[in-house]
């Protein structure tokens, strides 16, 4: 299994970019905004409600709610701030063996989160990096 089997970056972009793409690329996707039609499709594939979305995004529900009703492109922020989900999404998913078990990982109490869920803070760039970090760890076999 290669990382490029999740690679939910170029789901979220609807084929835009990917996880392979240049920084630049990926500065250009989001200067641009994203279709809504990308972030439903992502939810689809990670099995998240609307309101595990919403809470990964900072946002209230009733505001993704808003967005995904208007079909237009996202603002600029939420572009990025999706694009880091996808990313780290498609990391857990390479590193858990698949999605299902990376959402078991992300909805479990965690030590390293001082026993709250992983998904608890990857609503902040502090928390994806966080939770990047202690799955690198995973990977390389360090526990605690």
């Amino acid at each position: 299994m290669g990382l490029v089997e999740h690679d939910f970056v170029q789901i979220l972009s609807l084929g835009d970019i990917s996880l392979k793409s240049s920084p630049l690329d990926e500065i250009a996707f989001i200067s641009k905004g994203m279709s809504v039609g990308g972030l439903k499709i992502l939810m689809e594939q990670l099995g998240w409600r609307r309101k595990e979305m919403a809470e990964a995004l900072s946002l209230e529900l009733e505001t993704l709610e808003l967005h995904l009703a208007s079909g237009d492109v996202l603002p600029r922020y939420l572009t990025e701030q999706a694009l880091e989900i996808a990313r780290l999404a498609s990391k857990g998913a390479f590193s858990f063996g698949g999605v299902t078990w990376f959402n078991t990982w992300l909805n479990s109490p965690n030590i390293e989160f001082a026993q709250q869920t992983p998904f608890s803070v990857i609503n902040t760039i502090r928390g994806r990096a966080m939770a990047e970090r202690v799955m690198l760890g995973l990977d390389a076999g360090v526990v605690g």
